[in-house]
C-alpha cells in the first residue's frame, strides 16, 4: 500500500475512533465486580489510591471503546464482497459522471439550450435573474469533482484489496469473535489475567472470569445480549475453546 493510501485510511479509522464512546468509572467498576463474581482477580490499581484508580479504569474504558467502535471496522476489512461491490459502485458513479460531461460538452446545440434562459426566469430565492450560463458551468464543475472523486476512492479500495487488506473467509472468525479476541488481549494487559484461566467450557453454559468479562462489555456497549450457544461458538472461532472442548 502507497504511503498516500495508507495516510487516507489512517484518517478515515480516526475520525470513526474519535466517535467512541469512553466509559465512566461506575461503568468500569460494574465490569471488574463481574469479573471478581466470576472468581477473578483484579489488580489493585483499580481501586486506590483514588486518583490513581480513577486514571487506571480512565485507560482500561479507553481502550474497550475502541475495540467496541473497531469491531464493524473489522468486519468490514475481512468482507471482500462488500469491497468489491463498493468499486463497481464507484466505477459507476465516475463513468456516468464522465459520460454527463461528455454529453455537455459534445453537444453545442444542448449547451446553448441549456445555457439560455427567458428574462423573466428568477432563481429561486427570487432575487434576480438566473444565469443559465453559471448554473451549467457550475454543474460541470460539480460533476468533474464528483467524478474525480469517485476515480480516487476506487482506485484507493483496489489498492488496497491488492495489498491484502482484506480476505473472504465464510469459516472464519465471525464479528462477535472478532471482538472476543480483541477483549482477550485487553484482558491480559489491562487486567494481567490468564483469559483460559478458570473458563468453564461447558457448550450449554460457558463461564468463568473472562466470560463474564465479555458479557459485562457487551452490557454496559448496550450490545444485544449473546445466549450460551452464540458465546461458545465465538468463543470457539476466537481460539479460546477448542473443538473438542464441547461437552
Amino acid at each position: 500500500m502507497t504511503g498516500r493510501a495508507a495516510l487516507a485510511l489512517e484518517d478515515w479509522l480516526a475520525e470513526l475512533l474519535k466517535q467512541a464512546r469512553e466509559w465512566d468509572y461506575e461503568q468500569i467498576g460494574y465490569l471488574l465486580a463481574q469479573v471478581q463474581e466470576a472468581g477473578g482477580t483484579v489488580p489493585g490499581r483499580y481501586f486506590s489510591p483514588a486518583e490513581a484508580a480513577r486514571t487506571e479504569r480512565t485507560r482500561l474504558g479507553r481502550a474497550l471503546a475502541l475495540a467496541c467502535a473497531m469491531e464493524p471496522v473489522d468486519e468490514e476489512f475481512k468482507s471482500d464482497m462488500r469491497w468489491e461491490r463498493r468499486i463497481e459502485r464507484l466505477w459507476s458513479i465516475e463513468t456516468k459522471a464522465n459520460s454527463i460531461l461528455d454529453d455537455m460538452g459534445n453537444d453545442p446545440i444542448l449547451r446553448l439550450m441549456a445555457t439560455t434562459v427567458a428574462p423573466d426566469r428568477r432563481t429561486s430565492d427570487g432575487e434576480g435573474d438566473c444565469d443559465g450560463s453559471s448554473l451549467f458551468e457550475s454543474l460541470k464543475s460539480s460533476l468533474q469533482l464528483v467524478a474525480r472523486r469517485a476515480s480516487s476512492a476506487r482506485k484507493l479500495l483496489e489498492e488496497f484489496g491488492r495489498a491484502g487488506g482484506f480476505e473472504m473467509d465464510m469459516d472464519g472468525p465471525s464479528r462477535q469473535s472478532t471482538l472476543i479476541q480483541s477483549l482477550d488481549s485487553i484482558y491480559e494487559e489491562y487486567l494481567d489475567g490468564d483469559p483460559l484461566s478458570g473458563i468453564v467450557k461447558t457448550y450449554n453454559k460457558p463461564g468463568g472470569p473472562f466470560v463474564a468479562f465479555v458479557r459485562a462489555v457487551h452490557h454496559v456497549a448496550m450490545r444485544p445480549e449473546m445466549n450460551d450457544a452464540t458465546l461458545y461458538k465465538a468463543l470457539q472461532r476466537a481460539g479460546l475453546i477448542g473443538q473438542t472442548d464441547k461437552a
